[in-house]
């Protein structure tokens, strides 16, 4: 299942395991794209944990983070960030980029 969290939970949401995130906004045409991808993700790997963020909605966190473009996907293990990737990927990239994770 994906989650959707906002700036309050997200430290929370992240906490435990292996965490991919997904770093969106609703006015942003490849982020739709990549949901699509994270959806097929998700049903395939069900014991990886998605969250979403939308930044527009809950922008301290990107903030924070220093992000400056959507999407970014970035992925912690126990709260703590082992990798990211910005753009919009296609399937079969996502799962290369996490399997070198």
């Amino acid at each position: 299942m994906i989650i959707n969290t906002t700036d309050t939970d997200f430290l929370s949401d992240i906490s435990e395991g292996l965490v991919l995130v997904d770093f969106w906004a609703t006015s942003c045409k490849p982020c739709a794209n990549l949901g699509i991808v994270l959806e097929k993700l998700d049903a395939e790997q069900p014991s990886l944990k998605i969250v979403k963020l939308n930044v527009e909605d809950h922008n301290e966190r990107a903030s924070e983070l220093g992000l400056m473009s959507v999407p970014c996907l970035i992925v912690y293990k126990d709260g703590q960030e082992v990798s990211r990737i910005g753009g919009a990927l296609s399937y079969d990239k996502l799962k290369t980029w996490l399997a070198t994770i």
